[in-house]
């Protein structure tokens, strides 16, 4: 794909990610060679499932209505692209945040706090005009400046988080089968996705006590490496107080609002 055109207008460069249900590519406006974007191209299996086309243009449309300054800038959108079904999308130079704690493995109370001051500011913005992400982690997370005073961050993919990895559009949505536990990312998805329940905001800000517990311990809520028992854990066990897991330097305020997003 690579050098091919999108849109008609839009140069595809390079592979940024790739999974079984798509793949996103660095590319550059024809118009402005200088610029840089992300294009986003659905696989073809995708469009196979009936609702496909349907819920594609109902995302493309809340999409087109949502802008915020900590969150990745949606373009536009071609079901019918001769690529195949692709969404283009603000390029945000940086480091995500799962690349940070790769690095540093914690960060202090402050630092956490001033990041999700930023977090929560888009998160706020996208569940007022009724998006949900489903899909929050760390690798969806970019951190602008990393390190520098200026330090903020951007959420990726409102609306169609993980198209490259897993797709928004969720088998289970597309067909009214398959199994609930495809949607969203295992190690942060909420109980109630697993469950099979209505999803509505509350899903996200479990997911963003997941990531809040990641960066203050430097471990997940739970470590299980079977996925049918860490999906068990999400949501029947509660996750190991702070203590428990070595951390004592967090002040309980702020460990008891982690645990109350973390709850069942």
């Amino acid at each position: 794909m690579q050098g091919k055109i999108a849109l008609k207008k839009y140069k595809l460069l390079q592979v940024l990610g790739r999974g079984s249900n798509g793949e996103v590519y660095l590319a550059e406006p024809l118009a402005d060679p200088q610029h840089r974007v992300v294009v986003k191209r659905v696989h073809k299996h995708m469009t196979q499932h009936p609702k496909f086309d349907q819920l594609f243009e109902a995302e493309v449309k809340s999409m087109a209505g949502f802008a915020h300054p900590y969150a990745v800038q949606f373009i536009e959108a071609s079901l019918k692209d001769p690529i195949g079904p692709c969404l283009v999308m603000e390029y945000v130079p940086g480091k995500t945040l799962e690349e940070v704690l790769e690095a540093v493995r914690t960060l202090d109370v402050y630092h956490t706090g001033t990041l999700l001051g930023y977090f929560c500011h888009a998160l706020q913005a996208a569940h007022d005009a009724g998006i949900i992400h489903r899909d929050l982690k760390p690798a969806n997370v970019m951190v602008v400046g990393a390190g520098t005073a200026t330090e903020s961050l951007k959420v990726m993919d409102f609306g169609f988080a993980g198209f490259a990895d897993k797709p928004h559009l969720q088998l289970a949505e597309l067909t009214g089968e398959g199994p609930i536990h495809a949607i969203g990312t295992p190690a942060y998805v909420s109980p109630e996705m697993i469950r099979g329940d209505t999803v509505d905001w509350r899903s996200d800000l479990y997911s963003v006590g997941v990531i809040l517990y990641e960066m203050l311990t430097g471990r997940l809520p739970f470590e299980d490496h079977d996925q049918d028992a860490l999906l068990n854990a999400h949501v029947n066990r509660p996750p190991p107080k702070f203590s428990k897991v070595g951390v004592t330097n967090v002040p309980p305020a702020v460990e008891a609002t982690i645990m109350f997003a973390l709850s069942k």
